[in-house]
């Protein structure tokens, strides 16, 4: 939902599920990284007027838990019906990832595509969060 405070536009909540994210067991103990790369995901950035993003890389290195890949996709899927900021995208993206698998570290990287000649590159990760 969004709200007007003081002229600015704030959102002021999650409109999505991250209950969408389905898991499987990790089988192995030692460290290794997992990369997810989402190539065809959209939102809205203003009402009405859908946003296409290059692309979301989900890097992690797993504990116990991963993601299980159809369900990504259905949670991504989700997106598009909703207004979204760059920013507010990406932090919702590692928050719902983060508590659903706690995994030993995760990054989520949003490459935009081009605006008026400008395209942004959003990183969030574990070390940024601590």
């Amino acid at each position: 939902m969004k709200k007007c405070v003081n002229g600015v536009l704030k959102i002021v909540d999650n409109m999505t599920d991250k209950n969408i994210l389905k898991t499987l067991e990790n089988p192995v103990e030692t460290n290794y990284l997992i990369k997810h790369v989402e190539t065809e995901f959209t939102f809205l950035g203003v009402p009405n007027q859908p946003d296409y993003g290059k692309k979301i890389e989900i890097s992690f290195i797993p504990h116990k838990l991963l993601i299980e890949l159809k369900s990504l996709k259905l949670y991504f899927q989700q997106f598009r019906n909703h207004v979204y900021s760059y920013e507010h995208l990406i932090n919702i993206i590692f928050d719902d990832i983060h508590d659903i698998l706690k995994p030993r570290y995760l990054e989520v990287v949003m490459e935009t595509n081009t605006r008026g000649g400008i395209y942004s590159i959003l990183k969030v990760n574990s070390k940024h969060r601590s």
